[in-house]
């Protein structure tokens, strides 16, 4: 998956996430019951987080595979 496109599927999920966050009262306790019991909350998370690591993670040498081969 492209980066841009990692970064633009999560800003819409985390956008949903944090509108979510001000529905809630005690918004630590609630936000770790969702996350422990599963589910789309949890799947959410995770993809936010994995969009998040690979948009910051910097390539090996800043080259696509692509053009390593053309070398």
């Amino acid at each position: 998956m492209p980066r841009w496109l990692a970064i633009l599927a999560a800003v819409p999920l985390a956008l949903l996430l944090v509108a979510a966050a001000f529905t809630v009262d005690d918004l630590p306790a609630a936000a770790f019951a969702k996350l422990t019991d599963g589910g789309l909350w949890s799947g959410l998370a995770l993809f936010v987080v994995v969009a998040i690591v690979l948009a910051v993670r910097p390539r090996r040498d800043d080259q696509s595979r692509d053009s390593a081969k053309v070398k």
